[in-house]
């Protein structure tokens, strides 16, 4: 049972992360939107920030289907 409870908690530590990283990418549409940002940074902020959130997704993605896989029947 503490093993499931483990597991549950690590998931909600993932999903926190992914969700830090989701808000990094709402903050850097904003001042893209609204003109804060010069074109040089914006190219060097979209490398990054999306990098994060692509990294962010594909670990929440694998960690959850390894542990908690779908059963297709």
């Amino acid at each position: 049972m503490s093993g499931v409870h483990m597991s549950s908690h690590a998931l909600d530590l993932k999903k926190a992360h992914y969700k830090e990283i989701s808000c990094q990418v709402k903050a850097f549409r904003h001042q893209v939107k609204k003109g804060l940002l010069t074109t040089q940074e914006v190219e060097e902020k979209r490398q990054i920030v999306f990098s994060l959130y692509a990294d962010g997704m594909n670990d929440l993605e694998s960690w959850t289907e390894y542990r908690f896989p779908l059963f297709r029947t």
